[in-house]
């Protein structure tokens, strides 16, 4: 019976060890990163080429629930924001919240100006097809 009473929190840490990497999608998906021929590998250069060529290009990615889609794709802006700093910036709509395009521009200038500390209003006039936009870029340059 000496014996057993070591077993357990020898069990309880690698117990503890499994589930922290098991839980950690940087772990799970870190060989994701080394091969060339993974959708990590291939997500990563369509995005990269979209960035360096300043295109705008839109990827759909498809797989059942809990595959890893937003997992790796957080992993591919995680890296590519590291190596554009300035050039990149992620704006997250989900179709159910900002289902209009009055609705996603307000949310897409929200997210920008979180990004940028700059102040934001829901007031601004929106009859141009971009207003909020076009004032987010016009607010760095105002003085005062």
């Amino acid at each position: 019976m000496a014996a057993a009473a070591p077993a357990a929190p020898v069990a309880s840490q690698a117990q503890a060890v499994l589930r922290g990497r098991l839980c950690d999608p940087a772990f799970v998906h870190s060989r994701l990163r080394s091969s060339p021929d993974t959708n990590y590998s291939k997500l990563k250069y369509l995005v990269s080429s979209s960035v360096s060529e300043a295109c705008n290009n839109s990827v759909l990615l498809l797989g059942p629930r809990g595959c890893g889609k937003g997992a790796v794709l957080d992993m591919v802006l995680e890296d590519l924001k590291e190596e554009h700093p300035d050039a990149i910036s992620v704006i997250r709509l989900n179709g159910m919240l900002h289902s209009d395009d009055n609705c996603a521009t307000k949310e897409i200038a929200r997210q920008l100006c979180l990004e940028h500390e700059l102040s934001f209003s829901k007031m601004v006039h929106t009859r141009l097809p971009f207003p909020l936009l076009n004032d987010f870029f016009v607010l760095p340059f105002q003085i005062g």
